[in-house]
């Protein structure tokens, strides 16, 4: 990445940190490309640096004499860094079909408040409040936290790209998160059902 490129993204997330409100303010008129560039470098960034983080956790136990249960736990042994590796086009696809679904989700909310804007300001929205989240998970144990503060920068973007108040923001956000959640339930609820005479 130039020197030049890899300055913006590092000014634009340290904006995304220190001021939601005048990050979105400024990226209002950008087209989709920047953000979800964005999104995936962190994404990719992230991947590699918790699996060297992984790998780290793996080496110290093989040393301490807990190889064999690693191995089992993880299932692949020793070849397990090349199996990950290998699937990481596969996570980023997932990711991207996340931002994209999720986007869309927020952007049927949105039209229901009556917000302004297209669904390109929904992906924005998504994709650059989800750029903490990729860069704080990979913090052991206490990296997953960072969803809150994406949510709330979700709430932010859509506020600023949509013009909407701060409760319809909220409410624009929440509600697909909430039918996330209902289906989730629903799945786990016909898994149990299906397997109720298995066990």
């Amino acid at each position: 990445m130039p020197a030049r490129s890899s300055e913006e993204l590092f000014n634009k997330i340290k904006l995304l940190f220190s001021s939601p409100s005048v990050f979105f303010s400024k990226i209002k008129d950008e087209g989709i490309q920047n953000a979800l560039l964005t999104y995936i470098i962190t994404f990719l960034v992230s991947q590699v640096v918790g699996a060297i983080i992984a790998f780290s956790f793996i080496g110290i136990a093989s040393q301490s004499g807990s190889s064999g249960y690693m191995s089992g736990m993880f299932g692949y042994g020793a070849s397990y860094p090349l199996i990950y590796f290998i699937t990481i086009p596969l996570y980023v696809a997932l990711a991207l079909l996340f931002a994209f679904g999720f986007a869309g989700m927020i952007f049927l909310s949105v039209k229901a408040f009556k917000g302004s804007g297209g669904y390109t300001n929904s992906f924005k929205a998504v994709a650059y409040s989800l750029t903490p989240y990729n860069i704080i998970s990979i913090i052991p144990f206490v990296g997953w936290l960072s969803i809150f503060y994406s949510l709330f920068l979700t709430t932010v973007g859509v506020k600023t790209l949509h013009n909407l108040s701060t409760g319809k923001a909220v409410a624009a956000v929440m509600l697909p998160i909430l039918a996330l959640l209902a289906l989730l339930v629903v799945f786990v609820l016909m898994v149990l059902f299906a397997f109720r005479g298995v066990f």
